[in-house]
């Protein structure tokens, strides 16, 4: 009677044998596609890097001034400032430019005084970060990650505005690394230390991308974990770590002007000039004048990053490859929630801060140049990972 049962049983051996054979496959497929990514997001990062080093930068003043006062820490020599600071050095940190966290100028001064080239240390930076990203993503979403990989690339070849800013030691050069390190952080499954440290190292880089920054934060944050307690744990941790760095920052000008408070209030905060203070950018207006602010000012800067009528911002070749990597990029609905979040965000500059956006129309477009990055960012890291 047990014969029958025999080749019954040898044939459920074969279909469980099939079948794990069928998933060690896939798996090995998934680690072969998932290397492969990986290997694509260290080679642009090494083009990031090499761009870089071997291309023109932007000739800015305010770079020039950096990195006189740069070399001026370095050797332990005092140098004139910039109209933006006092009329000599400080004991007290990176005095050039008052208004903004330098943490890219004291690593180029530290990497100068141990005779590094600091615009090296700077490039690595971007590089590292572009890395950190793509690699990070090419573990969660192959594909998302290459689609990132083509947009970034697309940004080293075609865009100026992106590959022209790698090396400078002030705030929208390492702006772009830091959108990338708050994207990786915000994607963890456990993000709220991560982006509280994020979070804090972007406040000391830079204030004028504030709001680019918490768009990136809202963006993936809701793309990854929707509506949870741990987006606003999340959210809040990332504010609070900004918060801090900007907070140590007025500390530091404090001591600057030798703890006269009434001289940090004149320069940081009201600016007897008008138009270098914190108040002057968030602007004295009310609702309806900021709505028209942003009305006018956000399709302006948009225009301005695409036809170049006053910088020459971007090639139409670097939307081509961005906007055909958004159309074969999927996204689950949380990643569309959180690209809504991420286009709020950055336009609600011209809102929140309508003050920056007249008087910079030769810096800031730069970073409408993270909008289609940071659109695949978030449509990526909203496709939850596979098994391994």
């Amino acid at each position: 009677m047990l014969e029958p049962s025999l080749p019954l049983e040898r044939n459920a051996e074969y279909h469980v044998d099939a079948a794990l054979d069928a998933d060690a496959r896939r798996r090995r497929w998934r680690a072969a596609a998932r290397g492969l990514a990986a290997a694509v997001g260290i080679l642009v990062a090494a083009l990031t890097y090499r761009i870089g080093m071997t291309t023109p930068q932007v000739a800015d003043p305010i770079v020039g001034q950096a990195y006189n006062e740069i070399n001026g820490w370095a050797t332990a020599t005092m140098v004139p400032a910039s109209s933006y600071g006092p009329a000599i050095g400080s004991r007290c940190g990176v005095y050039y430019f008052t208004h903004h966290p330098m943490l890219a100028a004291y690593v180029a001064a530290l990497a100068q005084r141990l005779g590094v080239l600091p615009q090296a240390m700077i490039v690595l930076g971007v590089a590292l970060a572009t890395a950190l990203l793509l690699v990070q993503l090419a573990w969660r979403t192959p594909w998302g990650a290459l689609m990132v990989a083509s947009s970034i690339t697309g940004a080293l070849l075609y865009a100026p505005g992106y590959w022209s800013w790698l090396q400078h030691p002030i705030g929208h050069t390492w702006s772009v690394a830091a959108f990338y390190v708050l994207a990786s952080a915000a994607m963890l499954a456990r993000p709220v230390l991560p982006l509280a440290l994020a979070s804090f190292v972007a406040g000391w880089i830079s204030i004028d991308a504030t709001f680019v920054f918490a768009a990136i934060v809202a963006g993936t944050l809701f793309a990854v974990h929707g509506v949870s307690r741990t987006t606003w744990l999340a959210a809040l941790a990332a504010i609070a770590g900004f918060v801090l760095a900007n907070a140590l920052h007025v500390f530091q000008i404090w001591c600057h002007y030798e703890w006269q408070w009434s001289e940090v209030m004149r320069d940081y905060f009201v600016t007897e000039t008008g138009d270098t203070s914190l108040a002057y950018r968030v602007g004295a207006i009310g609702l309806a004048e900021r709505w028209a602010y942003v009305a006018q000012w956000v399709p302006a800067y948009a225009r301005e990053a695409v036809l170049g009528e006053r910088v020459h911002w971007s090639d139409p070749a670097f939307w081509a490859i961005a906007g055909l990597a958004l159309a074969l990029q999927p996204a689950t609905l949380w990643g569309r929630v959180g690209v809504v979040a991420l286009l709020a965000g950055m336009s609600s500059t011209a809102f929140f801060a309508p003050g920056l956006m007249p008087m910079h129309l030769h810096y800031l477009p730069r970073y409408v140049l993270l909008a289609p990055i940071g659109m695949l960012i978030v449509m990526a890291a909203s496709l939850p990972p596979k098994p391994k």
